[in-house]
């Protein structure tokens, strides 16, 4: 009894003493599980909210890109506005910026751009709350990528109702910045610095096109002595509007190094009831090249039309001035009387329907000085004073006088006089013109239907042959007792 007892007690002494080695080894085995368990969980807890905020990011861009398809859609419907189902717009997340600048659209339609932080409340009170908010933006080309014209706000142009500069802004291209915000009806631009600027193509493109007036100011402070290139910039401009067109601040312009005028005014305030453009009087025009409808249907159904300051024009070397005031008319049938002694056109190679149809509503228009003009050998003259825009109407023009014009030999004169009434004048012809399409000459077709004379001067054998044969052909140019 007592061995086994001993037997007993020594094994228990051993499994106690293997125990008691084992304990810390299973403790340290424990804790170390324990410790990677817990680096498992935290690592996969960790990539759970990576993945989740890369999920939230996904969802988030996606959301907002929806948005953003989904305005531009309402946009170019026309905006079936929020306000007309009653419910407020939900005002845009605060972009945090380090200049504390913003450019911002606010609930009434105003962009503001480069907005001062100490101005926000006041313009928020003012203008409701902000929709579409983004960092200060320099103007510097690609900085966004948004649409074709590389300006933020593009997407939401149809919103824009009237633009503002905040604090000053220094581009160095305006192009196509306000382009089809055609909703707008005024933009002051005062704070805008434009002397880094060389080129506003197409700035104002359809800007103000549905509207009913519109106003661009601030323009007199604009510094424009670097821009080469102005074409279409104010193209559309309030074309459809029914009320007033206001373009002032232009007479201040450094235009000293613009090449391209073209399209510049193209159909601005085609149907306004007055359509005010001041200030060409001051422009230095001497590099421009191209005037090519520079103003095209420029008010042609406005009530009034001004632009003083086209006589003061310099086109010393300008080549191309086709349809430069092509349709540039009004419903005022008062008389006008313009004067272009002091153009320098011996450079122009294309004048085709330079003053086609212009003023036709006029109820006399007398150009002064064209006896001056000395022609290219190579011009395009075709369709220079043509009516036959408006075949079959007999204009209310009672007098349309040209004096004299000189015709150089080889000179294009196709239709120079197309259905033009009541054309009153003489064209010296001093070599023998010919056709754009080769063979007879359509002078003056279907002119002077009810009154005026067009007279032949040749100054040479073979001119008077010419001037006989069409003569011949084409019939007399109205009453010769008016001449």
């Amino acid at each position: 009894m007592k061995k086994k007892s001993k037997r007993w007690l020594s094994l228990l002494l051993t499994m106690t003493m293997l125990l008691a080695m084992a304990v810390p080894a299973f403790a340290e085995e424990l804790d170390s599980y324990m410790e990677q368990t817990l680096i498992d969980a935290v690592q996969e807890d960790q990539e759970d909210t990576v993945m989740n905020d890369v999920d939230d990011t996904s969802l988030s861009e996606t959301q907002d890109s929806d948005q953003v398809e989904a305005t531009d859609d309402e946009a170019d419907s026309e905006q079936v506005s929020q306000e007309s189902s009653g419910k407020p717009k939900k005002a845009a997340p605060r972009v945090a910026t380090a200049d504390g600048t913003r450019t911002v659209l606010y609930e009434d339609g105003t962009l503001i751009l480069n907005e001062l932080e100490a101005d926000s409340a006041a313009n928020e009170s003012a203008h409701g709350a902000v929709t579409k908010e983004y960092p200060a933006w320099d103007g510097e080309e690609n900085d966004y990528v948004f649409g074709d014209t590389g300006v933020p706000w593009f997407k939401f142009r149809y919103n824009i109702k009237a633009v503002e500069i905040g604090s000053k802004i220094s581009p160095v291209d305006t192009s196509k910045w306000f382009f089809d915000c055609t909703n707008a009806i005024r933009a002051e631009l005062a704070n805008l610095d434009t002397s880094k600027v060389t080129t506003m193509e197409m700035m104002f493109y359809n800007f103000g096109s549905v509207a009913s007036d519109v106003t661009i100011s601030g323009l007199e402070s604009w510094n424009t002595g670097c821009v080469t290139n102005m074409q279409g910039m104010f193209q559309w401009t309030g074309q459809s509007a029914t009320g007033s067109i206001l373009i002032s601040g232009l007479e201040s312009w450094n235009t000293s190094n613009v090449e391209n005028m073209t399209e510049m005014f193209d159909s601005v305030g085609s149907r306004a009831t007055s359509v005010v453009l001041s200030g060409l009087n001051k422009w230095n025009t001497s590099k421009v090249k191209n005037m090519r409808k520079m103003f095209y249907f420029f008010g042609n159904q406005a009530g009034t039309v001004e632009i003083p300051g086209i006589e003061c024009i310099d086109t010393s070397n300008v080549e191309n001035m086709e349809s430069m005031f092509e349709g540039c008319a009004s419903t005022d049938t008062k008389n006008v009387t313009i004067d272009l002694s002091n153009w320098d056109v011996s450079n122009v190679t294309n004048m085709r329907n330079i003053f086609c149809q212009f003023k036709i509503s006029a109820d006399k228009v007398i150009f002064l000085g064209l006896e001056n003009w000395k022609f290219n050998s190579n011009a395009n003259l075709s369709g220079m004073f043509s009516m036959s825009g408006i075949t079959g109407i007999t204009p209310l023009v009672s007098e349309y006088n040209i004096g004299l014009l000189t015709i150089p030999g080889g000179c294009i004169v196709d239709s120079m006089f197309n259905f033009a009434d009541n054309v009153k004048g003489t064209l010296k012809i001093d070599g023998m013109p010919i056709s754009e399409y080769g063979g007879d000459i359509n002078l003056a077709w279907g002119a002077n239907r009810t009154g005026g004379a067009l007279y032949l001067a040749p100054t040479n054998t073979a001119t008077l042959t010419w001037a006989q044969e069409t003569v011949d052909k084409y019939g007399l140019s109205g009453d010769q007792t008016q001449g």
